[in-house]
């Protein structure tokens, strides 16, 4: 925790000595309808969610060396369950995002961390909940139409530690663009200079730990200061308009087939056997 502190100071003095900076902006909202989830014991109920973002980050480059980024990140997961159901009601993560994009040979590659705090309930700011998830990618430009893209994800808490990921931009058309980069990949149709439709999914996963006393108030003592792996799957179509040169305003709706709650270390899982459909607001910026 310390040396990542320190990091971050070392990139905000960075930031102040280096050239123009760049500013990238996000804020979604979602609803998810109540979808038919498998409890304990053989219960079942429906689950509904509302899920929200805030990221905000600066970008600056350092001489003829690496793109410093530096930002700060909020995601919350919100659930409706039914009564004494042994999930969490909220979901959520407070975090820095520091990073470097740099050129290394012919690829271009971005290395990211994002430490912070990720909790289960309201409870946030507690010390056993700090984590440090990373990112480890690189895109092989072949042509300004073509971009291969592979990648590496770290998170200590989850089942699977490294999770890697492959994908491509492919502009096969002058109006058709296959942006199949995970955890959204989608299908691209541009129907003007501020208009863009698109269709595809999305792969929404994290991890988070619960209080020291949420397994008792479930009866389950094993869910005490737990960590959970939380996993989700949405499909979906929607619309991406540029409303002003820097700032896209994005609507979404689909289906989710898939949520899944993991407590992988106490042998615990909750999963939806039936989705449900959702629905997406998000804005965005970059200036």
């Amino acid at each position: 925790m310390i040396r990542f502190s320190c990091c971050a100071l070392f990139l905000a003095a960075a930031f102040l000595q280096a050239g123009e900076v760049a500013y990238e902006y996000t804020a979604d909202y979602s609803y998810v309808g109540g979808a038919p989830t498998k409890l304990d014991h053989g219960r079942a109920g429906d689950v509904s969610e509302q899920a929200d973002l805030l990221h905000f980050a600066l970008s600056r480059q350092v001489g003829d060396g690496p793109l410093l980024r530096l930002g700060v990140e909020w995601r919350r997961y919100s659930f409706g369950l039914p009564s004494s159901a042994p999930l969490p009601n909220t979901l959520q993560g407070a975090s820095v995002i520091v990073g470097a994009d740099m050129e290394v040979s012919s690829w271009l590659v971005r290395i990211e961390a994002q430490p912070g705090f990720y909790g289960a309930e309201e409870a946030l700011l507690n010390g056993k909940n700090f984590n440090i998830p990373c990112i480890l990618g690189g895109s092989y430009i072949v042509s300004p139409d073509l971009q291969w893209v592979a990648g590496l994800s770290f998170d200590l808490d989850r089942a699977w530690v490294v999770l890697p990921g492959v994908g491509v931009r492919w502009k096969f058309a002058e109006k058709w663009t296959l942006n199949a980069l995970p955890p959204n990949p989608r299908l691209e149709y541009t129907l003007s200079d501020s208009l863009k439709l698109y269709a595809g999914g999305d792969f929404k996963t994290g991890t988070f730990r619960t209080d020291d006393s949420f397994g008792n108030a479930h009866r389950n003592a094993r869910l005490d200061s737990a960590v959970l792996e939380y996993n989700e799957f949405r499909v979906g179509a929607g619309v991406d308009w540029k409303i002003a040169r820097s700032i896209t305003l994005d609507a979404e709706a689909g289906y989710m087939p898939f949520r899944d709650v993991d407590f992988h270390r106490a042998k615990a899982s909750f999963e939806t056997y039936s989705g449900a459909p959702y629905g997406q607001i998000a804005l965005k910026a970059e200036f």
